[in-house]
């Protein structure tokens, strides 16, 4: 983690995916407009990064496209709290942090958003 670089937007996602991918689809939009994103998964949030999961509805995109899509856009800072239950088959491109290094990225976000 870059702990001097700052960001504009921190998502940190503590509830499970929904029929709606609305916390990636708002960061990936940010990112196309040159904004520094960076996502934290913590608690049932967690369940984002099953590598294993489907789309929620017929047809409809699932979580890990999304977040294997975010690296077009620049998005490189995904994060989990450390210390958890993680999914068996998670995404390999998340980090793990502490809290400490949790409250350094909050301190070095602008703007936070929690789902």
């Amino acid at each position: 983690m870059n702990d001097h670089s700052p960001i504009d937007l921190l998502i940190h996602i503590s509830t499970p995916p929904t029929l709606d991918l609305e916390p990636l689809e708002l960061g990936m939009a940010c990112a196309a407009f040159d904004q520094q994103v960076a996502f934290v998964f913590s608690n049932d949030g967690l369940q984002w990064l099953d590598q294993q999961q489907h789309p929620r509805r017929p047809n409809g995109k699932s979580a890990i496209k999304l977040l294997n899509a975010l690296a077009m856009y620049d998005c490189d800072q995904l994060y989990y709290l450390a210390g958890q239950d993680l999914p068996q088959d998670m995404l390999t491109t998340v980090k793990a942090i502490n809290t400490e290094q949790l409250q350094q990225l909050s301190n070095n976000s602008k703007h936070q958003l929690s789902f």
